[in-house]
């Protein structure tokens, strides 16, 4: 028995598993596959879950000197790459010569960047401020199309739908967490409220709106979309995790056990992707843990790190997870073990579904609203 008796899953072809890792029921599950009796689609998904909950420290381990505030690559291609730091400016900057191309000075800190992952008609990189104000930056023109003023407090983090490219989600010191659509004249469409689930800005309810709602009883440290952009994860300074229906603003009242942090920072946390069911990683102090996304369900706890971690990313072609903490080590997580058991169709979990009036709130919220002379 050996990987060429799984070559319909082409995936399966770059790790090196052993001959004991591939299991009697991992085997039945593809020949199931091969005569059509189960979907390839979610034998590959389910495989991808299990390989995501099994992560065991591999021997890359890199020593970080220096760090910065945020770093991305531009999500079209590597052909750049964004950093903000306490010296009030992003810069734009050129892999090739490691020189920045461009830069985007501002009056005040910028603690957060991020770029849409899938953006074709605008090329917009939202920074946050320290004075709660979230700026737009069009990286084509180089200037800073307008700041729209957000939060109460400084702004800790901003992040783009993976849904919708012109949707953006702000986490803010002040507790608050709000969507907005950058198109809209209006921009702010929902705050979210851990007490009423959900509340939308409309023109009859602004008294009930004088008091922002909070989504967590701390200040906002790290937010993430799963990857088809239904569920908004956010978590806080008091180790608050909680999951979010996108549409609708729902607090969908997941209890995801105990998470510990020290960071008052932003941190990062990471959703698998291609996996069913999806799993989160969250920074716990020193360990990494895992959890079932939809069940809260603990799955996994990494632990590596002899410091606070920092942030977590995941790979979804290696399926490895990576992490870097406070001890300056940089640790690349490796998948361990296949499922043992045959997968059947019984096993489908029920999942919660977005129903008619939640995608009829989805086109409400996310239609362009900017008026012309024309009209």
């Amino acid at each position: 028995m050996n990987k060429k008796d799984l070559q319909d899953v082409s995936q399966l072809r770059e790790w090196a598993f052993k001959p004991k890792d591939i299991t009697f029921g991992t085997l039945k599950s593809l020949e199931r596959v091969r005569i059509g009796q189960l979907s390839s689609h979610r034998y590959t998904s389910r495989i991808n879950t299990c390989l995501a909950a099994s992560h065991v420290l591999s021997d890359v381990t890199l020593y970080q000197k220096e760090q910065v505030e945020c770093v991305q690559w531009y999500p079209a291609d590597t052909g750049l790459f964004a950093t903000c730091s306490q010296d009030k400016c992003i810069k734009i900057w050129d892999p090739n010569r490691m020189r920045p191309v461009d830069q985007f000075k501002f009056g005040c800190n910028v603690l957060h960047h991020h770029m849409s992952p899938v953006a074709t008609k605008h090329s917009l990189l939202s920074a946050s401020g320290e004075t709660g104000e979230i700026i737009l930056c069009d990286l084509r023109t180089g200037s800073s199309t307008h700041r729209i003023v957000a939060h109460a407090e400084r702004v800790q983090l901003t992040q783009w739908s993976p849904r919708n490219q012109h949707i953006l989600v702000s986490g803010g010191k002040d507790q608050a967490v709000k969507m907005w659509d950058v198109r809209s004249a209006k921009a702010c469409l929902m705050a979210l409220d851990m007490q009423d689930n959900s509340v939308l800005e409309k023109k009859h309810a602004k008294k009930r709106l004088k008091k922002t709602p909070v989504a967590h009883r701390s200040r906002i440290t790290s937010l993430c979309f799963t990857s088809d952009g239904l569920w908004l994860l956010t978590f806080s300074y008091d180790g608050d995790l909680k999951l979010w229906n996108s549409s609708t603003g729902e607090n969908m009242n997941v209890f995801y056990g105990e998470t510990y942090t020290d960071l008052k920072r932003t941190m990062r946390i990471a959703v698998s992707s291609y996996t069913y069911p999806d799993l989160v990683f969250v920074p716990s102090k020193s360990r990494i843990v895992t959890y079932n996304v939809l069940s809260g369900d603990l799955v996994n706890v990494l632990e590596g790190h002899f410091s606070t971690v920092y942030g977590v990313l995941f790979n979804p072609v290696s399926m490895n997870v990576y992490s870097y903490s406070g001890d300056r080590n940089f640790i690349t997580w490796t998948p361990n073990q296949l499922f043992n058991n045959d997968l059947s169709d019984e096993e489908e979990e029920e999942l919660p579904t977005v129903n008619q009036q939640q995608q009829t709130t989805r086109t409400r919220v996310t239609q362009d609203t900017w008026s012309s002379d024309e009209d």
